[in-house]
Formats: C-alpha cells, structure tokens, sequence
C-alpha cells in the first residue's frame, strides 16, 4: 500500500514521524474563554481508531466524535473498520481517513498481519480500539509489527461484565471507561484499578433549528394539539422499548399523544407485531433508522429512555442540552447523566417495569399541561442543561483522552 495514501484531513502526512513522544510538552494555547484543566499540553500525536462493528451505535458515535474534535487539535486521525458497513459509511461522510483493512471481526491470522502491516506504515502513538472484538485485535497486531509500540487504549461503552480479564490485562495497556459506572463494574471483574480511566463521553452542543418543530411534526402528520413523545435508541432487547409499547397500550386514550422510536435492529419485527397486536398502529410509530436525531429532539415534548442498562447514553446528554423534558430509567452510567433524580420536568422509573413507566408518562403528561408547573420545570431544564455543557460536551472528552495518551507515552 502506497504509504501517500495515509494522509489525514489535515494534511499532515500520518507515515512521517515528528520527533520523540518524551520531548513533546509545550504550552497549550487555548480558545479565549475555554476551561483547560492544566497549564501545559503535549504536541500533536497519530491516533489510530480501531472498530469491528458493523452498526452504527452510540459507541461508534462517540469515537467519531472524539477523532473529529482530536483532528480538529491538530492529532493525526487514521481509522480501521470493515468496508460496506454503516460504519464506514459514517466514517467516511465525516471525512476520517479509513482504510478497509477488516474483513471480518478482525479474528483471522490474515486481518492481524494486515493490521500490523498498516501499523508499521503510519507508526501510531496511540491506539483507540472501540470494541471488544478490537481488543485481541490491536492487541496482538502490535505485537506482530514489531516496531515501536503504540499506546493501546481500550474503550468500554457498556456495563457488560468482562468475559476474558486476560486480554484487557496483556493486550491494552488501558481501558477507558465512559462513566464510572462502567468502571465499577470493570473492577467488580478483578481489573487492577491503577489500569482502569474513566474518560467520560460526550457530544457536540446541539445547533438549535427554529424550524425543526413544525417542519417534522408536518412530517409525521401530527394534528394540533397532539404531543410528540420520542424515545432514540437501536432497536435491541436491553432498550427497553417492549416495556415502552406495553407502557402505551397501559394510557387512557385521554393523552393525546404519538409515540415515536428511532432506531433500528434487530427486534425490530417483534416489536412491529407487538405494537399491531396491542392496536397501537396509529399511536406508536417506528420512525428505522434517521440521521436527523437532534432535529426530532428538538420538535418532541418528551424524551423517553427506557433502557434497561446504560454505560453512559448520549442521548440523554444531548436531551438535557436541548432543555427537554425526560423520562428515564436512571441505570448505571445514565444517572451519572441525569442532572437530578427527581426533578419538575425528570420522572426517573426503575427499568424492566411496563407499569412504572406507564405512571410516569401519565404524570409528565399531567405536569407538561398544568400552566402552574411551567415555570419550575423550565428553571430545571435550564438547570439541567448548564450541567451537562459543564460535563459532557466533545472537547472534554478528546482533551482528557489527549491527555491520557500523551501521559503513557511519556511514561
């Protein structure tokens, strides 16, 4: 492969080395007004992304992002992903470097060489492996390359138990927790704490779109009078998105509301034939798969979450920045999201339960049409809202895991 092939959206040249990683501290020149947690930052790194998933999820979101923002800093940003997956496709929209080395879930001896073959070419100072099935593969490419070895980062999305200690322990040299929840439960497997980041995930603050309410409630058909409820997620068991359709037939027809889900998976169809069983065609709609989120946000007057687990859930983050009013389950990395427990305008449920939530979109419904409350919960919202741009945005997060990296380089 023509190493001219490797250059980055910045036109830096992703095969030439620039200097030692142990001489690279230099004063960071911020943005007027930006909030840096030190003084000092490091020069420029080649961070190399790796993902073996297919779909588009909320993991892969929040890496795009993070190489985005890095790129933006002046980092190299090369990607490794499976080509013909909406993966790629993202990826290559957003204008990343890729390249379509994987052909499968990076387990063959030939994807593992070709890896290393690439590592070898552009000389990364940092690997960023998305996935567990990333892991054993970065991993054991490095090895196989041997030439300098990168920082090996792993990143842990979800609040899923460890299945195999041995290669987060010989294969990365961290893993990089999206909340503390998820660390917790690292640790809970007997992962060695001192090897264990919490780097937390965040997002772009939202550009506000004057149009975006009536323009998609003309979309979907909504009369006057009509509430949007929107719940934003891929279509999979530990969603919750059963309990929120058995939740919906549970409403006395006086709410007028339609209930939308965006997202797609695969229990897509069981959840079609469960809403037409319970005769909610006209009242819960599956909106598939829709690169207008923020849009749909921003025209719905009630968010729901409904997941039964969550590392951490950018879509309540984004929910909160828009200043919308939520119903959630607060589980793992979510309550560290949600700005407050219970709250005018925040109705947290336990998860798992149809019966809860039901309650809970009865009361919001009651509380969203009382004019009496309309001040209190605009005051949260706000409140919520400042809380989540001071925590969660895109640049804290690239500037922590910036930081990370350049740490264990220098080591």
């Amino acid at each position: 492969m023509d190493p001219s092939e490797h250059v980055d959206a910045t036109g830096r040249d992703m095969v030439s080395r620039v200097g030692s990683r142990r001489s690279r501290q230099l004063v960071d020149v911020a943005p007027r007004g930006a909030q840096t947690r030190s003084s000092q930052c490091f020069e420029p790194m080649r961070f190399c992304f790796i993902s073996t998933q297919q779909d588009w999820g909320g993991g892969e979101a929040l890496c795009a992002d993070l190489s985005l923002a890095l790129r933006d800093h002046g980092h190299g940003i090369h990607w490794i992903c499976r080509g013909g997956t909406q993966v790629a496709a993202h990826l290559s929209q957003l204008g990343l470097s890729i390249d379509h080395t994987l052909l499968g879930r990076g387990r063959s001896l030939r994807e593992i060489r070709a890896v290393s073959s690439l590592f070898r070419q552009i000389s990364p100072d940092a690997l960023v492996m998305n996935d567990t099935h990333a892991v054993p593969l970065g991993g054991l490419a490095t090895w196989w390359a041997r030439s300098r070895r990168p920082v090996r980062l792993a990143f842990k999305h979800t609040v899923f138990p460890l299945r195999s200690k041995l290669k987060y322990r010989w294969l990365c040299d961290r893993v990089v927790c999206v909340s503390q929840a998820a660390r917790q439960t690292i640790l809970a497997g007997g992962m060695d704490p001192s090897r264990v980041e919490v780097v937390y995930g965040g997002i772009r603050p939202p550009g506000i779109d004057p149009t975006a309410r009536n323009e998609v409630r003309r979309e979907l058909g909504l009369l006057e009078g009509t509430s949007l409820v929107l719940s934003v997620g891929n279509l999979l068991e530990c969603k919750g998105h059963a309990e929120l359709v058995q939740a919906v037939a549970a409403l006395p027809p006086s709410i007028d509301a339609v209930f939308c889900i965006a997202g797609e998976g695969p229990v897509r169809t069981a959840l079609q034939s469960r809403i037409d069983a319970l005769g909610l065609g006209g009242r819960v709609r599956l909106l598939g798969f829709r690169r207008d989120v923020s849009r749909l946000m921003q025209a719905a007057d009630l968010i729901v979450h409904p997941s039964h687990l969550e590392g951490l859930s950018l879509v309540l983050i984004e929910a909160q920045m828009l200043r919308r009013p939520i119903v959630a389950t607060a589980v793992g990395g979510a309550a560290e999201v949600l700005a407050a427990g219970r709250a005018p305008g925040l109705w947290t449920v336990p998860p798992h339960s149809s019966q809860a939530l039901a309650q809970a979109l009865s009361a919001a419904w009651r509380s969203l049409n009382d004019p009496m409350q309309r001040e209190p919960i605009e005051q949260h919202l706000s409140a919520a809202a400042a809380h989540v741009q001071s925590h969660f945005t895109i640049e804290q997060s690239a500037r922590h895991l910036a930081d990370l990296a350049a740490r264990l380089a220098g080591d």
